[in-house]
């Protein structure tokens, strides 16, 4: 019995608390690849969904697919809450200070930009990609509030160049097919019905006597 339950609990875990997805791009290099799967793990803490250095899957404020399907990005968290952030020639300050980012590489992140001091507000954050040279992140969308945090990245399986192209095209038709769904399930445009004008609501053909 009790190892039904467990692995009854596994499945439920599985089902509501983890994810898989494959990312696509080249803004976490070498980080991340084109390609590799990411254990995503979705029950984030209210009081501290992330810490600095996480990876994480966010969702851009007004960015869906075709309206309907919020739109997914893989992202770093560089700055939280209640912090000031600065970038001086392409390096991270916080409060004041240098932070240093071993991740990087000085091939994906040349030192260059600048960014004037920001207070990040209250339940937001402030995320970058790896590639520096080649990312759409908080330097152009803000900082994202906590709730546009899916999931925060807890393992990556990195997948050969050959299976990744099959995956690759793997997506592109199911993108596809729910591209061609969600356009069967938009609403159609109700039909404008044309009314007769009364013609003796407007005196014309009455009878004058």
């Amino acid at each position: 019995m009790s190892l039904l339950l467990t692995l009854l609990a596994l499945l439920l875990v599985c089902r509501f608390l983890v994810v898989m997805i494959r990312v696509k791009g080249s803004s976490m290099l070498p980080t991340l690849r084109n390609g590799d799967l990411l254990i995503v793990w979705r029950a984030l803490s209210r009081k501290q969904p992330c810490r600095r250095g996480d990876i994480v899957i966010c969702h851009y404020p007004g960015r869906y697919i075709l309206g309907r399907v919020p739109q997914r990005f893989v992202k770093r968290v560089v700055g939280l809450p209640g912090e000031r952030l600065a970038i001086r020639g392409g390096e991270l300050f916080i409060n004041g200070a240098q932070s240093p980012e071993p991740y990087l590489d000085p091939e994906y992140a040349h030192p260059r930009g600048n960014i004037r001091e920001r207070l990040i507000g209250r339940h937001r954050y402030f995320v970058m990609g790896d590639h520096r040279d080649s990312s759409h992140d908080s330097r152009a969308v803000g900082t994202l509030h906590r709730q546009e945090l899916l999931g925060r990245v807890i393992a990556v399986i990195h997948i050969p160049e050959k299976a990744s192209e099959w995956l690759e095209g793997l997506d592109r038709r199911t993108e596809t097919l729910l591209r061609r769904e969600l356009r069967k399930a938009r609403p159609s445009r109700p039909q404008r019905t044309v009314r007769p004008v009364n013609a003796s609501r407007h005196g014309h053909g009455k009878d004058e006597g």
